[in-house]
């Protein structure tokens, strides 16, 4: 993940008020993904959980 303006090949899309760049390869993975908020004890990030996990 990063944080950058879309490129022209990307799908842009809102979602939850948020403008989000899929890159169109991995769209089939990230469908139906959901980004969350980590805590733990080696720090904290956004993190991407769905029905493809172990593919993330």
């Amino acid at each position: 993940m990063a944080l950058a303006e879309p490129s022209q090949k990307d799908i842009v899309q809102e979602i939850n008020g948020l403008q989000v760049a899929i890159d169109r390869p991995i769209k089939d993975y990230v469908e139906h993904a959901v980004l969350d908020f980590q805590s733990t004890m080696f720090g904290q990030g956004l993190i991407l959980k769905g029905a493809h996990q172990s593919s993330c």
